[in-house]
């Protein structure tokens, strides 16, 4: 074999097959995991063997053999696919439904999806074709084939044209094993290669289809170079690098200079997820696609107290290793068992359901992660930070600035609220007293700072007088690997269940369950909506951990109605089936810097009800539903009309949709990366 011909199906392969086999006069082979026939016998002995599948999935995974992958446009191929099941595969199957189910592709399927496909072979490919240009121009791309792989010499007018192949004549695309038999060779043929054209999706996509694409797969758009929608960041060789020298474009070569940045990370290891901790989670997981597509240049390494930890190894902290944890699984299980037989039934019962019913478990977890974390930092050694060589350190909170203080390296620290100069009363004396203490180093350091928003920024030169030039504004965004729009039915009746959440229409209350996130006022403007309209069925739904200073809830409010419901901390996996399936996420905080929830609920296209002040205005503005934080019947009104006008939630719902991809993790670290250069390109 001389080389795969990989491709995410509908995506110019069968195209590409043709060109071989009567320009050139080679003839090739598939290899595929299809259970409905066989695979081809002696495929691998064929120079060019065509796939849908993803590299780790190849026979031979000999990685030396080379790979050419053909892209399309997500759209236009997913629009194809869908297209192909209702006429040939599945014949009468519903369009959309079709649609939906290939750019959702759950649990792995249609090949892994559009983006999973690309990005597994923009890590594997030596060449990248875009089958638009192969359509455009197929003698310049086969220019850059022959440049590869040696073929013999072409003869350029045996290729039959489109409408040919549509005639029922190609070598290949003319038959399949997969389709009802009642098809002839024409029929077919006309069916299977369809228009062909570029550009289809924007016609035969509904809008809000157009929308969920995005959602699922406007990053990898962007880093191939297609068509994106207002606001997004284009195709960048600082993101992009690799996938542009694959596709044969021009890269400047000021992108390979060596810069290394440390990320002080010490917030990994902590248990629970706050929003200082999500904002370094999901610049970690950019970076890791910087680090596999983007500019060679960058270099990064973890710092977790005074051990220096390889960048690769994020994850291993923040997901303890599975095999690991399910020894630990098996050993509680072991232990159980012997309880049950040392113990009279009786007794066992009722310990169980104690075990059941408390906070348990969430210990046991905790214990073991903490284990796991250590166990990973044992691993590598301290080093001395004075003596390396390290271009930057951004450090993701001000507080963490004070175990750095002897340090002479050039920092960068991310501010994300000053809310214990603005609102001390939201705070416990020892949190304020430590953001002070970092907040002054970064006066007497002269440190550059990112701002996570405008109004934080502003809180920046208002309480910590720094020059505004020394002020970096980057908004956050939702981590698109979590947080998307669910439209799996099945999931969503498994997650409401596994939380005991039911199948009445809910409102829901997401955050750490402290007095900032004023979780009263919106409970009892919840009270006194069903109290006026005891017709509505609707639920508050309230997640989160317990925080400080929040004693005061259980006496003062009404927690024993039926129609309040707390599930307590909610795994990261299944919080966008609730954001999803909420109709509005109630955010009325009395303070933000930046307010993630309320985007991780935009990014799943659900309203947002939010507090009328700080970053939150700016950030979801008119998207969402604002209310005065004191005004309970304000609060009570807005849940009020979107409890009950389906129309205006709907209109609603995408408007705050299509608001938060203008938040995209790419943008968020492409400027961020911006501002390295520019603080490391200083003196």
């Amino acid at each position: 074999m001389d080389c795969w011909i990989a491709s995410f199906p509908r995506s110019g392969n069968t195209y590409f097959r043709n060109i071989l086999y009567y320009v050139y006069g080679i003839e090739s082979s598939t290899w595929h995991k299809e259970s409905a026939y066989p695979v081809d016998e002696g495929y691998d002995s064929f120079r060019f063997v065509k796939t849908h599948l993803q590299p780790h999935e190849l026979e031979p995974a000999d990685p030396s053999i080379p790979a050419i992958y053909l892209v399309r446009d997500g759209r236009d191929a997913v629009v194809s696919i869908a297209h192909h099941r209702s006429d040939l595969v599945m014949p009468g199957s519903d369009y959309m439904h079709n649609l939906k189910e290939a750019i959702v592709a759950a649990e792995g399927s249609f090949f892994g999806g559009w983006s999973e496909n690309v990005k597994s072979w923009v890590n594997r490919a030596q060449l990248i074709i875009k089958y638009e240009d192969l359509i455009a121009d197929p003698k310049a791309t086969f220019k850059r084939v022959e440049a590869l792989i040696p073929l013999p010499a072409p003869n350029w007018d045996n290729l039959p044209t489109f409408e040919q192949m549509k005639s029922g004549k190609p070598k290949y695309g003319g038959t399949s094993k997969l389709v009802d038999p009642k098809f002839d060779k024409e029929e077919f043929a006309g069916k299977f290669f369809r228009k062909g054209r570029k550009g289809s999706w924007k016609t035969e996509m509904p809008p809000d289809i157009q929308d969920l694409f995005w959602n699922y797969h406007g990053s990898m758009l962007e880093t191939l170079g297609y068509e994106t929608i207002e606001g997004s960041i284009g195709q960048t060789p600082l993101l992009d690098y690799k996938a542009m020298q694959l596709l044969g474009l021009e890269v400047p070569p000021k992108y390979t200079r060596k810069r290394k940045v440390v990320i002080e990370s010490a917030k990994l290891t902590q248990m629970s997820a706050d929003g200082v901790k999500r904002y370094l989670i999901h610049l970690l997981k950019g970076f890791e696609e910087v680090i596999n597509h983007g500019a060679p240049g960058w270099e990064f390494e973890l710092l977790i107290g005074k051990r220096f930890l390889p960048f690769e190894r994020f994850r291993h902290i923040i997901k303890p290793d599975v095999d690991e944890l399910l020894n630990y699984e098996k050993v509680l299980m072991g232990i159980k068992k012997v309880i049950r037989l040392l113990l009279p039934e009786f007794i066992y019962n009722k310990g169980a359901s104690i075990y059941r019913n408390t906070d348990a478990r969430v210990l046991l977890k905790r214990v073991q992660r903490k284990q796991s974390v250590e166990k990973e930092l044992n691993l590598f050694h301290e080093f001395e930070l004075k003596k390396m060589s390290v271009d930057l350190i951004h450090i993701p909170l001000p507080q963490n600035v004070t175990h750095l203080q002897a340090v002479q390296h050039k920092f960068l620290v991310t501010v994300h609220d000053l809310t214990h100069e603005s609102h001390p009363q939201f705070h416990e004396k020892h949190n304020i007293a430590l953001s002070e203490e970092g907040m002054e180093l970064i006066r007497q350091k002269n440190i550059d700072v990112i701002a996570v928003s405008n109004s934080t920024a502003n809180d920046i030169q208002k309480f910590a007088h720094l020059r505004q030039d020394k002020i970096h504004l980057v908004y956050e965004s939702a981590d698109k690997e979590l947080f998307r729009r669910n439209i799996n039915e099945g999931l969503s009746t498994m997650i409401r269940t596994k939380y005991k959440i039911g199948d009445t229409p809910y409102f829901l209350c997401l955050s750490t369950i402290e007095p900032r996130k004023n979780l009263p006022n919106t409970i009892k403007a919840f009270n006194k909506l069903l109290k006026e309209h005891p017709e509505l069925r609707v639920n508050l739904v309230i997640s989160g951990n317990f925080g400080w200073k929040t004693e005061h809830l259980s006496r003062e409010l009404y927690l024993d109605n039926p129609h309040i419901i707390f599930t307590g901390y909610v795994e990261d996996a299944d919080l966008s089936v609730l954001y999803s399936d909420a109709l509005a996420l109630c955010y009325i905080s009395m303070y933000e810097g930046f307010g993630l929830p309320p985007l991780e609920a935009m990014s799943c296209r659900t309203p947002v009800i939010y507090g009328n002040n700080s970053s939150m205005t700016e950030i979801i503005g008119s998207c969402g539903l604002a209310a005065d934080p004191e005004n309970l019947d304000q609060i009570k009104e807005h849940m009020y009309k979107l409890a009950t006008d389906n129309s205006f939630r709907e209109e609603l719902a995408q408007k705050a949709y299509r608001h938060s991809f203008t938040f995209s993790q790419r943008r968020t670290v492409y400027e961020t990366l911006k501002v390295y250069e520019s603080l490391i390109n200083k003196n």
